[in-house]
This record gives structure tokens, sequence and C-alpha cells, in this order.
């Protein structure tokens, strides 16, 4: 996916990326079921995640929507952000 490929809007609750062709995603947030053993920080593709307080932590504006974080997190604690 490329970036010009990528046209993003940002509602009240969501970030939710429009892709061409109609297709879309949510951005991921990073819940607290979060072990902090960097697996996402370090497959993030566009390096949106970052070692936060108590856990790592995503910024949803740079956040693509790919889901790589979700594949690779042994405990499954990224999760498309709904809210």
């Amino acid at each position: 996916m490329k970036f010009d490929q990528v046209r993003m809007f940002k509602s009240v609750k969501a970030k939710i990326i429009i892709l061409k062709g109609g297709e879309y995603k949510m951005a991921y947030k990073i819940t607290e079921k979060c072990i902090s053993c960097g697996a996402c920080a370090a497959e993030c593709p566009v390096g949106c995640i970052s070692q936060g307080e108590e856990r790592f932590e995503i910024n949803k504006d740079m956040c693509i929507g790919c889901g790589t974080c979700a594949g690779v997190c042994p405990v499954g604690a990224p999760e498309e952000d709904n809210d």
C-alpha cells in the first residue's frame, strides 16, 4: 500500500482510513493486555508505535490500519480503535 493511495478522515470517535476502491480500515490501539515486549514496534511499517508510560502506544495520526502489529503481538493487545 502506498501513502498516496490513502485518504484519511477523522471523526469524533475514530480515525477511518479509506483506500482507493472503497475499502476502509480503522487505526489501531494497544489495550491493557500489552506486556511491553516491543514486537509490535519492531514490525510497524510506518514507525507509529512507541513505548509509553505503562505500555506501548500507537500514534493514531500515523497509523495506516494495516494490522501488522496485531499479527505479531503474542498476547493480542493491538485492536482496531472503534472508539
